[in-house]
């Protein structure tokens, strides 16, 4: 879980330039890659 959002930052940080990613933002972009993770391992047996 980690590693997306390391992942994350960087991409934020690459497409604004600022290495501060706002606590909101973060925690949506988690909250969704989170969600998108559950329901992908769900779908496979």
């Amino acid at each position: 879980m980690q590693t997306v959002v390391d992942y994350i930052k960087a991409h934020i940080y690459r497409m604004t330039h600022q290495p501060i990613v706002p606590r909101e933002v973060l925690n949506v972009l988690v909250i969704a890659s989170t969600n998108q993770y559950y329901y992908v391992n769900q779908k496979s047996p």
